[in-house]
């Protein structure tokens, strides 16, 4: 039971994390993502293509969709 116990730990404890993850998210594409319409240029474009990728890896894995279809 004891390596139950541990791995339950580390799986809320890394819920915790993503939750803390998630919120910095909205945060920064609430601040649309820091920087102002008038100041976006093509790195802007291709650091939030970057960021889209990793979500929909993560997305996809939890939906079982994309490379993660069953």
């Amino acid at each position: 039971m004891k390596n139950n116990k541990e791995s339950l730990n580390c799986y809320i404890n890394e819920m915790r994390l993503a939750r803390i993850a998630i919120n910095r998210i909205n945060q920064y594409l609430d601040d649309n993502g820091e920087v102002s319409p008038e100041d976006v240029n093509w790195g802007h474009a291709g650091s939030m293509e970057y960021i889209t990728t990793l979500l929909t890896e993560a997305t996809d894995m939890i939906n079982g969709t994309g490379e993660y279809a069953k």
